[in-house]
């Protein structure tokens, strides 16, 4: 490749690195979805034996990768089910996925919340963020006890912005984690895209942003001690 210098017209030689199509590394940043992003991180980390999703939903976390060995409930179809207490017994899994609900319905009472945490099994849902992490700390101390010595658990979670205050849930979670008996392996962040915000607040006011808007999450990778 050659760059013209147009105040000497001199001719610079430019080296151009090309990466190797077999050289390609996986990146701790991902786009896309959920589901593309569990595709990529069992690439470095095989979901081989038998898995567990305690938060399955709809199941749209397995379209684009599925483990042959997936044991879930789906909340839908199981009203009962609550992720922080099954029948499994312990150290059954080889892999446990746990995705909670991270949305705090605050003083909001809409369909679109209430659609969203029944896919969960959760009918009831705390009110503010710091309740429901307490509930999303149970569901993770149920995902190590069924997980196997050694077993991996997979921990979707993300900083949290309510009422002006930033909840910074990724890094209570590695306090959290080590809590439950997990020590982290990995980190993968998904880049989301952030949809519109209204510009008016319930009351007719204007809205004012006072802290940068977050539209990623963290997929942690953490082993059973």
């Amino acid at each position: 490749m050659i760059l013209r210098d147009t105040t000497n017209t001199r001719a610079v030689p430019i080296e151009v690195v090309r990466e190797h199509p077999k050289s390609r590394r996986i990146q701790t940043v991902q786009q896309g979805t959920n589901a593309k992003l569990i595709a990529t991180a069992q690439k470095l980390y095989p979901m081989a034996g038998a898995v567990c999703d305690l938060t399955y939903g709809k199941g749209a976390f397995w379209s684009a990768f599925r483990p042959d060995d997936l044991s879930y409930i789906n909340p839908i179809h199981n009203p009962d089910f609550d992720f922080r207490d099954t029948w499994w017994s312990d150290d059954t899994f080889d892999h446990v996925v746990f995705d909670p609900p991270y949305v705090a319905p605050g003083g909001r009472n809409t369909s679109k919340l209430a659609d969203f945490n029944a896919r969960y099994g959760m009918h009831h849902t705390e009110r503010t963020p710091n309740a429901q992490w307490l509930v999303i700390g149970e569901g993770l101390r149920e995902a190590a006890r069924i997980v196997k010595p050694k077993g991996l658990v997979w921990f979707k979670c993300m900083d949290y912005v309510s009422s002006g205050r930033v909840h910074w849930f990724t890094k209570e979670a590695l306090n959290l984690l080590a809590s439950r008996g997990l020590e982290l392996e990995d980190e993968f962040i998904l880049a989301g895209r952030p949809g519109p915000q209204p510009s008016k607040n319930p009351d007719g006011s204007d809205r004012r942003q006072v802290h940068a808007a977050r539209s990623h999450s963290s997929l942690m990778i953490a082993r059973k001690r």
